[in-house]
């Protein structure tokens, strides 16, 4: 399937334009990451996947899974789901994971097998004291998020680090780490490790006298899906590109 084809699927399914499209399908995107239906020699729905893992377990964080407005509600994300769980597991992928766009599409996964897995909480505050940190690079957050996320934490790198790098500012601290990024004029922390109540000082920190952070916690977010019975469920998933 030709790249432009399902860059025009994302776009018109997620109603998506802009930089970020554009790095995703010309430095992220392979074809061996992603699966497709098609109608009359076009895509009607596709999804892509990222590698990660955990405990040694080969996992695919299953990502924008997308049909075609005109073709909903003829089961063809059932049938996408289910030809990539199938490919996925030959391949030797142990699970699969995602994070829902919507509290709606929940329910639908639990149809498909999927379960919630590694909660999430997200709260607002104010600055406060500013507290130390200091920019780092992709290699040096993978190594200290190794550290924090635990044995059950999945490990996202690769094509991960290379989207979160592209829109995000990447920081530690004593004992913290976390990406930073600034939407619509206010900063957002798409994940803080560490100490939660580190919060307001890494606004104030980043000349933000407000934000909002996603730290590990009790609220659904990610789900996973076993491939075979052995599989592991994660403890954490962190890094959604939602």
């Amino acid at each position: 399937m030709e790249r432009s084809e399902l860059k025009m699927l994302w776009k018109i399914s997620f109603q998506e334009d802009g930089e970020y499209l554009d790095f995703f399908f010309s430095s992220v995107y392979s074809p061996s990451r992603c699966r497709c239906i098609t109608r009359d020699g076009k895509p009607a729905a596709a999804l892509h996947w990222l590698d990660c893992s955990c405990q040694d377990q080969r996992l695919a964080y299953v990502y924008a899974v997308a049909t075609h407005p005109a073709l909903r509600g003829q089961g063809l994300c059932r049938r996408l789901m289910d030809e990539a769980h199938t490919a996925l597991a030959g391949q030797g992928y142990a699970g699969t994971l995602l994070v829902p766009a919507e509290e709606g599409l929940r329910a639908m996964y639990a149809k498909m097998g999927y379960r919630a897995c590694g909660g999430m909480r997200e709260f607002s505050c104010s600055g406060g004291a500013p507290l130390p940190l200091r920019r780092v690079g992709p290699e040096e957050y993978a190594a200290l998020r190794r550290r924090l996320i635990g044995p059950k934490g999945v490990i996202q790198e690769g094509e991960n680090l290379l989207l979160l790098a592209q829109f995000h500012q990447l920081y530690a601290g004593d004992n913290l780490l976390l990406a930073a990024a600034t939407q619509d004029g206010k900063l957002f922390v798409p994940e803080l490790l560490g100490d939660p109540a580190a919060a307001p000082g890494v606004a104030a920190a980043l000349g933000f006298r407000y934000g909002t952070f996603r730290v590990p916690g009790n609220d659904p977010f990610a789900m996973f899906r076993p491939l075979r019975e052995d599989a592991a469920t994660p403890d954490y998933f962190g890094l959604a590109f939602d």
